[in-house]
């Protein structure tokens, strides 16, 4: 691996067509065939496929922080609801929080709307 840094460090460095094969020619004489048919993989400009595409991981992550969100949610509803007793004050109190979330939000403070169900821009 170092080898095939220092080969392109070498190609990256010059102009000069001439150093640049004789870098190329010095490498692969000492390289190991494996190693050689991945340099000249890489020196074609190809690239390895991705395996997971971006996309995947992002949606992945959207619904892992989703269930952390719902989980969050019960936990915070089973608590409040012990602390005010199961009272119609419980159903008051999350409902004051989710209509001041709509304002504090942070995808709400990113479109810039106001509150949830407010125009965007």
């Amino acid at each position: 691996m170092k080898r095939f840094a220092n080969l392109y460090d070498a190609i990256d460095r010059t102009t000069s067509t001439n150093a640049k094969v004789a870098a190329m020619v010095g490498y692969f004489k000492e390289a190991l065939p494996a190693d050689a048919a991945w340099a000249v993989f890489f020196l074609l400009g190809r690239r390895l496929k991705r395996l997971v595409p971006s996309r995947a991981v992002g949606h992945w992550a959207l619904a892992a922080t989703g269930l952390l969100g719902i989980g969050y949610e019960v936990l915070v509803v089973r608590v409040l609801s012990q602390v005010a007793e199961n009272t119609v004050y419980t159903f008051a109190i999350l409902l004051a929080v989710m209509v001041t979330r709509g304002t504090l939000c942070p995808p709400c403070l990113l479109t810039g709307s106001a509150a949830i169900g407010a125009p965007r821009r």
